[in-house]
């Protein structure tokens, strides 16, 4: 028997075991060049999004839109409108009394508890009680006044009477179809319903008191 020597039996056994791998490293047909092109050139990492320089320092200042308080909010309003205002004399400007105000609207919108609430026939009864000093006397100057403007803007009829330390409002209209939104509206709804209040801010800070001695502290 013939045998074949050990050089050429494993020669014959890469060459049938692993005929791809012989394909792949042909030199032959390789373009060594640029091959050597491209281990020479680093490697580019992957691509990231590009990202937006950071703002200045000035872009980055917050603009607020709130003033603070509403009642400061409201009085920085007003001098801005003071301010348009070519007709403005500021020899009788008076913030002040607009400040002041604005306090006690403050009071009687927080700082009153409503004790009861019932249905008349043309309108509703409320029981209210101020709950501080400075609510009471708020209350008391805001019923000198209130009523009549209410009538003016809407034709009903508000009766305020001291019991105590409460108060009793009477609210009627004579208009049948207005007692629900009237009873709706409540205590609250009731003092805060028209649009007089703006203007009677206007006229109080431009120096034109609105409600006379009633409004003085």
């Amino acid at each position: 028997m013939k045998i074949t020597p050990p050089i050429l039996l494993l020669s014959c056994v890469c060459f049938t075991t692993t005929p791809l791998f012989a394909e792949e490293i042909d030199h032959s047909k390789m373009d060594h060049s640029q091959h050597m092109q491209m281990m020479a050139a680093p490697t580019a990492p992957p691509s990231m999004p590009s990202i937006p320089a950071p703002p200045s320092s000035a872009s980055q200042t917050p603009v607020l839109t709130e003033a603070g308080n509403d009642i400061f909010g409201t009085i920085q309003e007003t001098i801005k409108k003071l301010d348009a205002n070519t007709n403005t004399d500021w020899s009788k400007v008076d913030l002040e009394a607009l400040r002041q105000h604005l306090i006690d609207m403050k009071h009687f919108t927080v700082d009153v508890e409503v004790i009861s609430k019932k249905d008349t026939k043309k309108g509703m009864e409320i029981v209210i009680k101020p709950t501080t000093k400075a609510a009471n006397k708020a209350l008391s100057r805001a019923m000198s006044a209130h009523p009549e403007m209410l009538k003016s803007e809407t034709g009903w009829t508000m009766k305020a009477k001291t019991e105590g330390n409460t108060f009793r409002l009477n609210v009627t209209t004579d208009t049948p179809p207005e007692v629900a939104r009237l009873r709706g509206l409540g205590y609250i709804g009731v003092m805060a319903l028209g649009n007089h209040h703006q203007i009677h801010h206007w006229m109080m800070a431009s120096g034109a008191n609105p409600h006379g001695k009633h409004m003085h502290h």
